[in-house]
């Protein structure tokens, strides 16, 4: 039933997902989440999550965050040293959920937005250009009921 589904939603204050066209991240591609407000005396769960094809080719991807009154490199592991992943699905997709509220719940309570960038660097190259295999970015920032 339709009220189920939000009754177990109710937490959920902003979610947000942003595909990326041709399932690659370009170094020169910001994603922006905005037009939430939160409450500065709530806490809050902000969970940032991240869907990826098996044929993804590194362990990990580096993201740059920032807000209005911060910035933060963002680290985020997808599978281990042996190649298992980390993240859950069905076929080659897989989905990555990093609860990153102790990096930025302070900040994003203060700001209107938040940007990431992907960040990866590989050998000497000083930026992969382009990041493939990568379908989408999520966020989604819960009301904590602590």
């Amino acid at each position: 039933s339709i009220s189920l589904l939000f009754s177990c939603n109710k937490n959920v204050v902003f979610q947000k997902h942003v595909e990326f066209k041709n399932n690659f991240w370009h170094t020169d591609s910001l994603v922006t989440f905005d037009s939430f407000l939160l409450d500065s005396t709530m806490n809050y769960q902000i969970v940032l999550s991240l869907r990826h094809s098996v044929d993804y080719e590194y362990q990990n991807i580096f993201l740059f965050s920032e807000t209005d009154f911060l910035k933060d490199t963002i680290e985020i592991y997808l599978c281990d040293k042996k190649g298992k992943w980390f993240g859950t699905g069905v076929g080659d997709v897989r989905e990555v959920k990093i609860d990153i509220t102790n990096i930025n719940e302070r900040s994003i309570k203060k700001s209107k937005k938040i940007v990431f960038e992907q960040s990866m660097r590989y050998g000497s190259e000083e930026k992969l250009e382009k990041l493939n295999h990568l379908y989408s970015i999520g966020l989604t920032i819960l009301k904590n009921e602590k």
